[in-house]
């Protein structure tokens, strides 16, 4: 696999259990040589996260730094299996990128984990959400990924390709199984995709080493990885919502 040249769903201290600031994290994957970059900090309903006003002051961040592009976002937390979010519109409109996951939370476990049916009705409801751009680590549940591939190429959204899934198998343990069905089914249904470290850490950045013992073991064509173009990528979210260029 090829260095990729976009990464952007990261963690920040912001996000209450990460460790590198903001601007190390930036100057990091500048280091790295992404060309985008992005932070997508937990939303409120994650333990210790930050609250929403801290998405409503990103106007505050230039989004051009150390010669890269810096999108904001938050990776949302879905709540049920209508694609409820922990973030009010409000907020959702101050995002440059916008990415909705299921994780364990301050209202408790994501409580049909074991239901493949209600898991799918969860994500595609956000997938059919136009305010979102990604779907993270759709490992993490039993569902059926044909359907939610399906509507995620009809709805203009990505699924994920998580690496620290692959990593925290003790909390995913079918992490593995479920990345090889959906890499099949969007190969086959020609479908884009989006990798993304998922780092917590400067060292995590642009981290796609055990996603990238399967894309070689399954030969996945690179032409469906869009981080490998960094502009389609911004043409992407622009057709999805405007995105903030300046931090003005």
């Amino acid at each position: 696999m090829q260095p990729i040249k976009l990464d952007v769903h990261t963690h920040t201290i912001a996000s209450g259990h990460a460790f590198s600031t903001l601007d190390e994290m930036v100057r990091t994957a500048a280091e790295k040589n992404l060309k985008v970059f992005g932070v997508a900090e937990h939303g409120p309903m994650m333990e210790g996260a930050c609250e929403s006003i801290y998405f409503s002051c990103y106007h505050f961040v230039p989004r051009e730094q150390y010669g890269i592009r810096l999108l904001l976002g938050c990776e949302m937390n879905i709540l049920d299996d209508k694609g409820s979010l922990d973030l009010g519109q409000r907020h959702i409109d101050c995002l440059d990128v916008r990415i909705a996951g299921v994780h364990a939370n301050k209202l408790g476990e994501f409580k049909q984990r074991n239901d493949p049916a209600y898991n799918t009705n969860a994500y595609l409801s956000c997938i059919m959400n136009p305010d979102i751009d990604i779907i993270s680590h759709p490992d993490a549940v039993e569902a059926d990924y044909r359907t939610l591939l399906k509507a995620a190429k009809e709805h203009h959204t990505l699924l994920e390709i998580n690496n620290n899934s692959l990593i925290l198998e003790r909390i995913r343990p079918h992490a593995r199984e479920h990345i090889c069905e959906i890499l099949k089914l969007a190969r086959e249904l020609n479908a884009e995709i989006i990798l993304s470290s998922d780092a917590h850490h400067t060292s995590g950045i642009a981290r796609v080493d055990r996603i990238g013992e399967i894309i070689d073991e399954m030969d996945f064509p690179e032409e469906l990885i869009i981080n490998y173009r960094p502009d389609d990528f911004l043409d992407f979210i622009r057709a999805n919502h405007p995105v903030n260029e300046t931090g003005d």
